[in-house]
């Protein structure tokens, strides 16, 4: 890994970019101008707060992830952010990353100069995807997505960019001993027959 704003940073997305760890300045490749201007703005949000809250324990109000699951989220939120950028209407999010995403949105003060700063609008969140009789409309954007972080990362969002060896499926947030019945894209990863 490598650290660059702060921000571990897998090799796969520092081939994508071309950094500067000490000047704290990244410069993308193969994109425009524009393009670069909005990674650069990804790579440099501040999102300290947003994983505090999520290591908080749940009966405090937070999730109880560990740092390594925060330290994840943030680097597969960071790269659906990009990848939202690169091809815009196309992602759909593992749950992993829409978790940090709702997080994100509810800190609204930083969540909309963000998103204006990024796409030049609020960046809109369909929480109904799946569930209005477009299930297969879903399915088929995840795969998109999946092939995207591929092609652009080298991993699946649905796996460990950091192997932490948390007991929690990073696609679907639940426990992989399959405790309790839960929504899952067919990650493969926990067991579960969602």
């Amino acid at each position: 890994m490598t650290e660059l704003l702060g921000f571990s940073v897998s090799p796969e997305l520092t081939s994508l970019l071309d950094a500067s760890v000490e000047g704290k300045s990244i410069a993308p490749k193969k994109t425009n101008p524009e393009t670069n201007r909005k990674i650069r703005t990804i790579m440099s949000l501040d999102f300290s707060r947003i994983t505090r809250k999520l290591q908080i324990r749940c009966e405090d109000g937070g999730k109880g992830w560990s740092a390594c699951q925060t330290v994840n989220a943030e680097q597969l939120y960071r790269e659906f952010l990009i990848i939202s950028v690169l091809y815009p209407h196309t992602a759909a999010p593992t749950v992993f990353v829409d978790e940090f995403w709702h997080t994100h949105i509810l800190d609204t003060k930083h969540y909309v100069p963000d998103c204006e700063a990024i796409f030049g609008s609020y960046f809109h969140h369909d929480p109904y995807l799946g569930l209005n009789n477009d299930y297969d409309d879903l399915v088929r954007r995840f795969k998109i997505t999946n092939e995207l972080y591929l092609r652009e990362f080298g991993h699946s969002p649905t796996g460990d960019v950091i192997k932490c060896g948390d007991a929690l499926c990073l696609n679907c947030m639940s426990s992989r001993s399959m405790e309790q019945d839960h929504m899952c894209t067919r990650c493969g990863n926990c067991g579960c027959s969602h």
